[in-house]
């Protein structure tokens, strides 16, 4: 029967197969840790992201405040507009029948 020795050849496999390990630990622990870099750049976009939209949300409010305001203000302008054009009318038609009927409206009667 044939004997194993303990000598330099087995210590020398011993630690390639530490070595070895000792790489792909450090290779996951590079993974991992881009990894971990990633999820921390995510979060920071995220956080961006959430910022920008409450930013967003307070705009369009601001937006629909304005634009309910600047939407009252121009009706009640178009209300003066319209009163002031029926106005005009009412008087071109009363001084139409003035000139039409006399000033007593005599004529027309």
């Amino acid at each position: 029967s044939a004997r194993v020795s303990s000598g330099p050849w087995l210590s020398l496999s011993c630690n390639d197969k530490v070595m070895k390990v000792q790489e792909q630990i450090n290779e996951v622990k590079g993974v991992m840790m881009e990894n971990i870099d990633r999820v921390l750049e995510r979060g920071e976009k995220l956080s961006t992201l959430v910022d920008k939209t409450d930013n967003l949300k307070q705009s369009a409010q601001v937006f629909q405040k304005k634009s309910t305001q600047l939407k009252r203000a121009m009706w009640w302008k178009n209300i003066k507009l319209m009163g002031a054009l029926a106005a005009i009318v009412l008087i071109v038609i009363l001084i139409i029948c003035l000139i039409a009927c006399g000033p007593t409206f005599a004529k027309c009667k």
